[in-house]
């Protein structure tokens, strides 16, 4: 009698608990995409002998996200598979190697298809230089700086426009080879609001403006991608967790003190500010200590339970973004 009382104690306390959110782990972390994700290693993984390790990244004044995240989470190992200059697909100039995502993702499949994939997270932040290729042609055109003209904004935005749709299908097709090779649990960092970064301010503030209204569509349309790749593969125990970038880097901006910068609008390494409470490192990337808080978003998004003392302290400064509120298809 006594023993079964006890045991009915019990029964009922763990009944009464709030359903805890698991703590997860992976042995490994492998990332896709850009300059943005690019630890340095990035070409070498891609590209074993002939592209040499630290060629491609990082673009910062110190390491990027992922290095921050995996330490935090004392992974087993991070395989940085993002190169800097990468788009969402193809080479970045004709007769060059084809770094796009497409085709990392398409060499890590075939080498490494026959692999358990359900302890590793892999990590996919692309599009930018998508989205960048009409301000390159701008600047070729009429130099850096030259307010742009009605006619030419026009042109401008129908080029923007149409490079969103070809670049989410694509990152459609790179993340669903990755679930065929096995892939179970995927980490998508969202679109920042390019429309904030030095390269672009500079042009104007109707082209940032611009930026900023594209960034924000390219999000819905990606959110729109994930949702359906999560639906079209219900049966593969697939988890996506996703880092809203764009709503971050705007926080950042109008917070900029509470989280320790003081310098938002211009690039830290080319005007000789300190870098370490800047919030970009040149036109277009965040400092180390920008991507620290990319990291603390990330985590919070993956929920690991192992967080060391600064990531977590930045995370709390992160409280009003909900970045530990699970991504949710409406």
């Amino acid at each position: 009698m006594h023993k079964r009382f006890w045991m009915a104690m019990v029964l009922a306390f763990f009944l009464v608990l709030p359903a805890a959110t698991p703590v997860l782990s992976w042995d490994k972390i492998i990332s896709f995409g850009d300059s943005l994700s690019d630890d340095g290693n990035g070409g070498a993984n891609n590209f074993p002998g002939i592209i040499p390790e630290g060629m491609t990244g990082p673009s910062s004044d110190g390491p990027v996200w992922l290095t921050y995240l995996a330490d935090t989470m004392t992974a087993g190992e991070l395989e940085g598979r993002a190169i800097g200059g990468a788009r969402t697909s193809g080479p970045v100039w004709d007769g060059g190697l084809d770094i796009g995502m497409e085709a990392q993702v398409d060499r890590y499949v075939t080498i490494f298809r026959e692999q358990d994939l359900s302890n590793t997270l892999f990590t996919i932040w692309i599009g930018g230089n998508d989205l960048l290729l009409p301000l390159w042609k701008l600047y070729a055109d009429q130099g850096a700086g030259v307010p742009i003209d009605a006619a030419y904004l026009r042109t401008f935005s129908f080029m923007l426009f149409a490079i969103i749709g070809p670049a989410i299908d694509s990152f459609e097709a790179s993340t669903q080879k990755l679930i065929d090779a096995g892939a179970q649990d995927i980490l998508v960092m969202t679109m920042p609001d390019l429309g904030l970064a030095p390269a672009i301010t500079s042009a104007g503030s109707t082209v940032a403006e611009v930026y900023t209204v594209i960034s924000d569509y390219y999000n819905q349309l990606l959110l729109e991608k994930v949702c359906a790749l999560r639906s079209q593969n219900q049966g593969k125990l697939v988890q996506f967790y996703v880092a809203d970038t764009f709503k971050l880097l705007q926080f950042a901006v109008d917070n900029a003190a509470e989280l320790g910068f003081e310098n938002t609008m211009y690039p830290c390494s080319d005007t000789g500010m300190d870098c370490s409470v800047s919030i970009f490192y040149d036109g277009i990337h965040p400092t180390t200590h920008t991507h620290q808080y990319l990291a603390a978003l990330a985590l919070g998004q993956v929920k690991h339970g192992s967080v060391s003392p600064d990531l977590n302290a930045m995370l709390m400064k992160l409280v009003s973004l909900n970045p530990r509120m699970p991504f949710v298809c409406q």
